[in-house]
Formats: C-alpha cells, sequence, structure tokens
C-alpha cells in the first residue's frame, strides 16, 4: 500500500511539473 501512495504522489507532482513547465517558459 505504501509503494502504492508513492507511486500515486510521484504521478502528481510528475503532472504538475509538466503543467508548470510550458508556463515557465512563456
Amino acid at each position: 500500500m505504501g509503494t502504492l501512495l508513492a507511486l500515486a504522489l510521484e504521478f502528481k507532482i510528475e503532472g504538475l511539473e509538466s503543467v508548470i513547465r510550458p508556463l515557465k517558459q512563456v
């Protein structure tokens, strides 16, 4: 269960980065 939570957290962070990165480039 812990690994699943860590995976979900990693996925969330990756999603946030993919959203923030284009905003920073502009």
